[in-house]
């Protein structure tokens, strides 16, 4: 209805994560709110306010100092401005196209977090053709790239343990050790 490019958008989450660590338990109990606007076909921009209890616990005695310093509950409430590119050829099922987001997120104050840093994430995705098979069906090389740095703000001497980027794991770089 109307000029689809130019739109608002709301979206919320909530949720409640749990996560066992070799060194130890991560909860986060949490939501986030985002507003956004396409600006047209291609680009958009977005405002996230994130707001999250992050309870560390039951710590190993060979856990990092870092671990031990963020043990218990922890607020965390920070503001993400983004902006995004996006051409693609089918929005649900891309074959062809590319996608760049940039966000920076702010945390602490003045929202009376007792976690404070700033992080910036880079991804960039890229959406090879590679023809079709005898049934027409298309093959699609598909290449995803994630960079981001995180540093930290007001008093802290470091960037949270929960806050950090890692190495390793699901989704991330072969012959790394998961958080190594």
């Amino acid at each position: 209805f109307g000029d689809q490019q130019r739109t608002w958008y709301l979206s919320t989450d909530f949720f409640y994560r749990v996560r066992e660590f070799s060194t130890n338990r991560e909860d986060r109990l949490g939501g986030a709110v985002t507003l956004g606007k396409s600006l047209d076909k291609n680009w958009s921009i977005d405002g996230t306010f994130r707001n999250e209890l992050v309870t560390l616990k039951d710590i190993s005695a060979d856990a990092p100092q870092l671990i031990f310093d963020q043990e218990g509950g922890n607020s965390l409430r920070s503001l993400i401005f983004g902006v995004g590119y996006r051409d693609v050829d089918i929005p649900m099922e891309p074959r062809n196209g590319f996608q760049f987001r940039l966000d920076q997120e702010s945390a602490g104050i003045p929202f009376s977090s007792d976690l404070e840093f700033q992080k910036t994430r880079l991804l960039l995705r890229k959406w090879i053709p590679l023809g079709t098979n005898l049934e027409g069906h298309a093959h699609t090389l598909f290449l995803q790239g994630r960079a981001g740095i995180a540093f930290p703000t007001g008093g802290s001497t470091g960037v949270p343990f929960s806050e950090r980027f890692f190495m390793g794991g699901e989704g991330s770089l072969r012959g790394f050790a998961f958080r190594g």
